[in-house]
């Protein structure tokens, strides 16, 4: 079976064109665990399945590299995008995902911008610690939500990954969230129209380059303690993204989309 390796902002992912082959939920959460193990096979954050759509121009499904499935994955929905814009000659495209359907739009030859899915929910959570609680804001992206913790922290945000990797996974699986959720650590930059964050994620793990829906999250959670902000950067480690929030009050995350190479896969 022929796939695509491609990368937004260092989150990279292996794409499938399922239309015709046609494997079932199962068979790809199987061969995402088998071909997303890096060094022993092609390596990536999650496996993305194209198929067809009866709502929208194609659905996409999502994998992360443990094999279970998630609802979507903002910078997998940019190189999505430009999968099947390019397959389709077309500048934009709308998108069945589990979370709902979304919008994409070319604005480059490896520049797409992609609507996030609404905030479901938003609250501040206090966490117990043994020196003391520890303040975040738990955001849920879409319905089914994609959970996300933000922290704003610069101490914490400037741990190296080996110190703050124990934190992380304490918080991912606190009891608080219901289904887990991803962990993203920010702090903000000079001038006030910029963020930096680092986001543990559930499915992989562990500390990834970027994470799409993170930084939508910790743009919006900025955006509650800054009023009147409309764009803003997220500078994560595998590169800047930007968060644009329109009047009619969807989020949209603009960033590069590569084609990293093609090849093919024994399945």
């Amino acid at each position: 079976m022929k796939f695509c390796k491609m990368q937004g902002a260092g989150n990279d992912f292996i794409l499938l064109d399922n239309r015709q082959q046609r494997l079932c939920p199962d068979r790809l959460s199987a061969l995402a665990k088998r071909l997303c193990r890096r060094r022993f096979s092609v390596g990536a954050d999650g496996l993305i399945a194209l198929e067809r759509s009866k709502q929208g121009d194609a659905r996409m499904l999502f994998f992360n590299s443990d094999g279970s499935r998630s609802e979507f994955c903002g910078n997998g929905l940019r190189c999505f995008a430009r999968y099947v814009c390019g397959l389709g000659d077309m500048e934009s495209a709308l998108v069945e995902t589990d979370a709902g359907l979304l919008r994409c739009r070319r604005l480059g030859a490896s520049l797409y911008s992609v609507e996030m899915p609404k905030i479901n929910a938003d609250r501040e959570v206090l966490l117990p610690r043994k020196s003391g609680e520890l303040q975040c804001r738990y955001i849920e992206l879409g319905s089914p939500g994609i959970p996300h913790a933000v922290i704003f922290s610069p101490r914490l945000f400037g741990l190296p990954a080996a110190k703050l990797r124990p934190l992380a996974r304490v918080i991912r699986q606190n009891a608080v969230f219901p289904k887990g959720a991803n962990v993203n650590f920010c702090r903000p930059l000079a001038g006030g129209l910029a963020i930096a964050a680092r986001t543990y994620e559930r499915g992989v793990e562990d500390f990834t380059l970027a994470c799409g829906s993170g930084a939508a999250a910790c743009a919006h959670a900025f955006r509650q303690y800054h009023e009147g902000v409309k764009k803003l950067r997220v500078l994560e480690d595998g590169g800047s993204l930007t968060a644009e929030f329109p009047p009619d009050g969807s989020i949209w995350l603009t960033g590069g989309a590569e084609i990293c190479y093609i090849g093919e896969a024994e399945i």
